[in-house]
């Protein structure tokens, strides 16, 4: 249900800057992401600790520290000044970025430990990404309504998959607070 709320409430506001310029719009997109992202992640990290998931998890990182998640989603969509490539860039390198920050960590941290993390383990976070794109692409195909079930199914095997990898890399990212 929070991922609906998240989906419907994006696409509220996408619609509502569709008339902008289209450089004020693609910012707006842009500044959505973090938050959007953000709420993804609280709720899968609440499922994978069996913690009852609520609707207004979804819109914590709106009134919880809001600032980090939306730098964190800003560096992962940089990449768009370099277009394709950059975003898989970017994308890659923070993948684990917006789990840290639901998790306490300050935007410093995550946008840190996120690509040392990444760098350390290149291919199993590269075969995951893709493996994640691919599922939420098939959900997309299903008039976009399976991406209802595949965006939380695969962000909490994105959060799993972190848990992981940094406990196989305790020396070089460190748990946040």
């Amino acid at each position: 249900m929070g991922t609906l709320l998240l989906i419907v409430a994006a696409s509220a506001f996408l619609l509502l800057t569709a008339v902008l310029p289209v450089p004020i719009n693609l910012l707006a997109s842009l500044l959505c992401f973090g938050f959007l992202i953000g709420g993804t992640a609280v709720m899968a990290i609440k499922a994978i600790r069996g913690e009852p998931v609520e609707i207004q998890d979804a819109f914590k990182p709106f009134v919880d520290r809001p600032g980090d998640y939306l730098i964190v989603g800003l560096a992962m969509q940089s990449g768009v000044v370099v277009c394709v490539v950059g975003i898989i860039a970017t994308c890659f390198i923070f993948f684990f970025a917006p789990v840290l920050v639901a998790q306490g960590a300050d935007y410093r941290g995550a946008l840190r430990n996120a690509k040392d993390i990444s760098l350390a383990h290149l291919g199993e976070v590269l075969a995951l990404l893709l493996i994640v794109a691919l599922i939420n692409i098939a959900g997309a195909l299903v008039f976009g309504i399976g991406l209802f079930v595949t965006l939380p199914v695969t962000y909490i095997a994105v959060v799993e998959a972190y848990e992981q990898l940094r406990k196989q890399s305790s020396d070089i990212v460190a748990k946040p607070e």
